[in-house]
């Protein structure tokens, strides 16, 4: 039985095997064969003539099983996810249609969720161009090295066309393949209720996600282009292994954590006797705002009540409503945390009152300290990431905030670059604004702000095998920062933080701070 992808370095190890076997191994033995069957049908140099079956089960099915999806139940969770040529009753034909492949999941009743749509073509189709450029495709060869902007452009030519502009250049074969995509889209939709999560389009080298299929294919008047992501080809993909992962992973898309069902909504999905236990956490937005004088980052955040399951599957329960900004001002910023507080407070005695009983949040060091609960729910999740947008899943235990409202921080030196520099132990320079691309939300002199060079070096220091036991239970997999928060906010002060605790205990890591607090 083979094992399971666990992260993305594991994926690109394995893609690199794939992509290496499919262009060498199996390239020379497919012209190997050719020759001796039919000297005369022998492709160019340059050419991949091979037919879409070939390039679905030398490649495309491969992929999809380094990302965890199986078409055997020869795996740990014994249940096959992805079936390939399964038939859907057509909305718009009235007869069945067949997808390449189907990827779903089914529930303790037997119940199938829709996931991913995959439709494969030949190897030698194009991708659609601008025609300004003066070719009518992107060629889709993997000698062909084309700057980034072309994969935004067939994103934006792809996303025109599905909302029903006029387009100034031959889409070839691609409005019959849009066409039958949102007839899948739309067919499924209307057979079991539910849109799949992702629909993909590839031909074996070049790759279109579309991120949102309820967008591109079932609202006719507009389709999102930041929605489609491109891959122009095979080497592209190694180069942005990790937005294949994150996009394609089935284990994300299945994913019980990531979708969140409101109070007035948990009497139709669980029952009070199914609960094992329950913790609160914070729904965390966070975006890079355009002022006038320069790029500044903002932090939005509601709160969150987890419900385990039998199982281990695990329930998020928020309102769907705004969030709370946050500020670095002194006042306003215990004011923030107070709203917050008091919303949570609201959202676990909502919860408590539909299921009729008294359920208290664990701590966040028990949920640490269990075997699998990292595994089922980490602390910190990344569920959307874009390039001025993310958005984060945080486990906070009995807390409302990953901020502390008991820390005490007023008497450190280290909020401060100079004082830290007269004291040998500052940063290379001081964070004298908020950023957003190196995050950091507290400025230099801020309570809540950290300029220590020592500490900075160890929350991005990475965890992976050789050292993961002395660095205690993390979030991330091998490769990951060891602070939980490093990806939202890399300079905050570590009292002022839920996870300090957590990090504390590690054999790796301790304050050098004065008026030490654990």
């Amino acid at each position: 039985m083979r094992r399971s992808i666990k992260n993305n370095e594991e994926f690109r190890r394995e893609f690199l095997k794939l992509k290496k076997q499919y262009e060498h191994t199996y390239n020379t033995l497919y012209k190997n064969v050719l020759a001796s069957l039919d000297p005369k049908a022998l492709p160019q140099e340059e050419e991949d003539t091979r037919l879409e079956a070939q390039v679905r089960a030398h490649l495309i099915h491969p992929l999809l099983h380094s990302l965890n999806w199986r078409m055997n139940v020869e795996n740990e969770y014994n249940q096959t996810n992805l079936s390939v040529e399964v038939g859907v009753r057509s909305s718009g034909r009235g007869t069945r249609r067949f997808f390449d492949c189907f990827g779903f999941d089914m529930d303790e009743l037997g119940s199938i969720c829709p996931l991913m749509i995959v439709e494969t073509k030949r190897p030698n189709l194009p991708l659609p161009i601008d025609t300004e450029r003066g070719d009518s495709f992107l060629p889709s060869t993997p000698q062909i090295e084309l700057p980034n902007r072309d994969e935004k452009d067939v994103a934006t030519n792809i996303s025109e066309y599905l909302s029903g502009k006029e387009m100034n250049l031959p889409m070839g074969e691609w409005p019959g393949w849009l066409a039958t995509l949102r007839d899948y889209t739309k067919s499924t939709f209307d057979t079991t209720g539910q849109t799949p999560k992702r629909v993909v389009i590839t031909n074996g080298d070049w790759l279109v996600i579309f991120l949102d299929p309820d967008d591109a294919f079932l609202n006719e008047s507009r389709c999102d282009p930041d929605r489609i992501i491109v891959f122009e080809n095979r080497q592209r993909i190694v180069d942005r292994y990790k937005e294949v992962f994150n996009w394609l992973w089935h284990d994300y898309l299945t994913d019980k954590a990531q979708t969140f069902i409101t109070p007035g909504q948990l009497g139709f999905n669980i029952s009070r006797s199914t609960v094992t236990s329950i913790i609160r956490g914070i729904h965390l937005l966070h975006r890079k705002d355009q002022g006038f004088e320069r790029i500044k980052p903002s932090i939005e955040v509601r709160p969150i009540v987890f419900l385990r399951r039998e199982h281990g599957h695990w329930i998020r329960v928020e309102y769907k409503e705004d969030g709370y900004s946050l500020t670095s001002n002194r006042d306003g910023l215990q004011e923030h945390l107070g709203h917050v507080a008091q919303r949570a407070d609201e959202l676990l005695g909502d919860i408590n009152g539909r299921l009729e009983c008294a359920l208290l949040p664990a701590n966040l060091g028990e949920h640490y300290s269990r075997n699998n609960n990292l595994d089922e729910l980490k602390g910190v999740k990344c569920i959307k990431l874009e390039y001025n947008i993310a958005e984060y899943l945080v486990v906070t235990g009995v807390n409302a905030h990953f901020l502390s409202r008991d820390s005490h921080t007023a008497n450190c030196p280290y909020h401060c670059y100079i004082k830290g520099r007269d004291l040998g132990h500052a940063i290379n320079s001081p964070k004298m604004t908020s950023g957003f691309d190196e995050p950091c939300f507290f400025p230099d002199g801020d309570d809540c702000h950290c300029a220590h060079s020592e500490i900075y070096a160890s929350k991005r220091e990475p965890v992976h095998a050789s050292n993961r036991e002395r660095c205690g239970p993390r979030s991330g997999d091998d490769g990951s920062p060891f602070c939980e928060i490093y990806p939202f906010e890399r300079f905050l002060c570590c009292k002022a933080c839920v996870f300090h605790p957590i990090c504390s205990v590690t054999e790796v890591f301790r304050l050098p701070c004065p008026d030490q607090v654990s």
